[in-house]
């Protein structure tokens, strides 16, 4: 099975469908969604990202879920995490840490903050310069 998700994702890039620059590691058990680009980061085993993602200098830990269009740059997202980011309402994470098990509404913009673990993000938050513990 993981030799097929691989194939999977070398095909996809082969084929332009997804664009991924510079230094990039895609762990293990991986899927990435169609029209997503990812530079000069870290995308670790059984993540999960959905179509039009961009992920630009960050690090995304195992086992999380990326929703559509969400948009992730010189963050850090722990394990277990899940944006519920969709087409019509994106996530936005920037300049931001992100800890284990957290869950952040579709919609929500998280912006030079960190949030700490097992929290729960209403959709359309906007956290700007915040430290939520």
């Amino acid at each position: 099975m993981p030799r097929k998700r691989r194939r999977i994702i070398q095909r996809k890039f082969k084929e332009g469908s997804i664009k991924i620059e510079g230094s990039v590691l895609i762990g293990r058990h991986c899927q990435i969604g169609d029209v997503t680009y990812i530079e000069e980061s870290n995308i670790d085993n059984f993540t999960i990202i959905g179509e039009g993602v961009k992920i630009i200098r960050s690090a995304i830990m195992d086992r999380n879920f990326i929703g559509d269009y969400a948009y992730i740059e010189n963050s850090v997202i722990a394990r277990h995490v899940e944006l519920r980011s969709t087409k019509d309402k994106p996530v936005k994470v920037i300049n931001s840490v992100i800890a284990d098990d957290v869950i952040i509404g579709e919609g929500s913009e998280i912006i030079n903050s960190k949030v700490y673990p097992h929290k729960v993000i209403n959709a359309g938050s906007k956290l700007h310069e915040t430290i939520l513990t």
